[in-house]
């Protein structure tokens, strides 16, 4: 494996996504060959990558850097680009969806965006979809997909509950997550399961929204905002549900890159439901792992909650099947394997 140099602003002990995705793909990677920048941009030298560019720079000379990872387009991007033509030094550039989604850049950001991509030796991309996007500004060399993979995990004496009628979502409470469209798919469902719940995890701009909407429907009994949860707590209530439900839309160029909530969820062998909008299809297998609905039809995530809570040995199978999905092809090893031969 060639000496590889990530420089990402996001990495643990940060919290989100990326922050995760590196942290755990670099764990998985020999460290004597792979080494991990998080800079802190300037708020005084402008541009504000400035003095990026020189640490960078001494970083690849002291430590004979053969491979640099750009972790975000911009501006990292735009640093190692200009590095490359001074040092002749490779890279390839990690994209997760919406850094690189046209709509959300200007006709500048575009430009660079494009510059960057052109020079790189090959893209990482979390999925298919997010590939797509990649391909949009012109011919890439190589395109790798690096799947992230489930962190929370039933561990080996976990107890999987089955409560029959007991939904749940982990997700930000932000308009596009599609919280407000499970809330009006369950009005109808109250009197055929008249111990139905729907608990949602996660924090957000939404949240009072959601909450007064509750009310509004007369679903303020049944549904629980638990906030910010730890992965413990999150992992609890896997185990305690019978269906994770999480049905994004499109939000302009915000949309759902990939969707790890479902991975997670099949990891504890429970069936999903979720909408058929970005990457979330790479992640849920439409009839073997979960149910696809069409993003913001509140009556298809009725029809979808319905079948699944009336069909036990149906919502068991998918449930069954994403978990050995998840066990054979979503774990960290395997997905920091193909990283590595790419660096090869």
């Amino acid at each position: 494996m060639k000496k590889t140099l990530l420089v990402t602003l996001d990495y643990y002990p940060n919290v989100g996504g990326i922050a995760n995705y590196w942290k755990r793909l670099s764990d998985c990677l020999p460290a004597e060959s792979f080494l991990v920048y998080v800079p802190k941009l300037s708020r005084i030298v402008f541009p504000r990558w400035l003095p990026l560019f020189f640490r960078v720079y001494s970083i690849i000379k002291k430590e004979k850097i053969e491979h640099v990872i750009v972790g975000q387009i911009l501006p990292i991007g735009t640093v190692v680009w200009i590095l490359s033509k001074v040092m002749q030094i490779r890279y390839s550039v990690s994209t997760h969806g919406m850094d690189i989604a046209p709509e959300r850049l200007s006709s500048r950001k575009i430009f660079l965006c494009k510059k960057i991509l052109a020079g790189a030796e090959f893209v990482i991309c979390n999925s298919e979809y997010t590939a797509s996007l990649v391909k949009r500004y012109g011919q890439i060399a190589h395109i790798e997909i690096v799947y992230p993979c489930p962190s929370i995990i039933p561990s080996d004496h976990a107890t999987i509950q089955n409560q029959n009628h007991t939904l749940l979502t982990v997700a930000r409470l932000v308009r596009r997550k599609g919280h407000e469209d499970v809330l009006r798919a369950l009005t109808g469902l109250v009197k055929e399961f008249p111990d139905l719940s729907y608990v949602i995890i996660g924090d957000g701009p939404e949240r009072q929204f959601l909450e007064n909407l509750a009310r509004q429907l007369q679903l303020d009994t049944r549904v629980r905002f638990v906030g910010h949860a730890s992965d413990e707590e999150v992992a609890e209530w896997y185990t305690r549900t019978s269906v994770v439900i999480m049905t994004p839309t499109r939000e302009g160029g915000d949309v759902e890159g990939f969707g790890i909530t479902y991975l997670e969820a099949n990891a504890f062998g429970k069936p999903v439901i979720a909408s058929r909008t970005g990457g979330v299809g790479e992640a849920v297998v439409d009839g073997e792992t979960g149910i696809l609905v069409k993003p913001g039809d509140s009556q298809a995530i009725h029809d979808a909650i319905r079948c699944l809570l009336n069909d036990r040995v149906l919502a068991e199978r998918l449930g069954n099947t994403g978990r050995m999905r998840v066990q054979q092809d979503f774990n960290w090893r395997e997905q920091a394997r193909k990283l590595e031969q790419a660096l090869h």
